[in-house]
């Protein structure tokens, strides 16, 4: 957020700074667990079935492999969750993540919608989708809390904080 800071105004002010859900981390450890499940037991089936050694040292590359693939989803997912911020500040909306930054004025916000999906709303994060005079669409992506995330926007934009 140090950049950010920097970017402020004297007498802008930050109001809500989000990160990403928890949620960002369950796909990758699906995957990565079913993957581990899956060499393991096919893994010990070969051993069972002692099928010859061309045969192993194909499930032994397929095993290297979803380790590399693994650990490479997690090092995505961990840059993105610690990269990824949502501020709304007095002024603007800002959207970082990685070298990205994208950011509205407060007053060219016209609409805001909630974009949620069955997952979002048991788990309780969604995506904001703010509408924007003359621009296309913004978005805060798999934000925690998220009703009350609008709630506290729209008294900014339009409570007059």
């Amino acid at each position: 957020m140090s950049y950010i800071k920097k970017t402020l105004t004297e007498d802008e002010t930050i109001i809500i700074s989000k990160k990403l859900h928890w949620i960002v981390w369950f796909q990758v450890i699906v995957i990565v667990f079913g993957m581990t499940l899956f060499w393991s037991f096919y893994y010990d089936g070969v051993t069972i079935l002692r099928r010859g050694d061309d045969f192993s040292d194909f499930v032994m590359e397929w095993i290297f492999n979803s380790i590399i693939i693994s650990i490479s989803a997690l090092f995505g997912v961990f840059i993105a969750y610690i990269s990824t911020e949502n501020i709304v500040t007095n002024k603007r909306m800002i959207a970082k993540s990685f070298f990205f930054l994208h950011e509205i004025r407060n007053e060219d916000i016209e609409n805001i919608l909630i974009k949620q999906s069955i997952i979002g709303r048991i788990f309780g994060y969604g995506n904001l989708k703010f509408k924007v005079r003359g621009k296309p669409p913004f978005f805060f992506r798999k934000v925690p809390d998220i009703l009350s995330v609008k709630k506290e926007i729209e008294s900014v934009i339009y409570g007059g904080s």
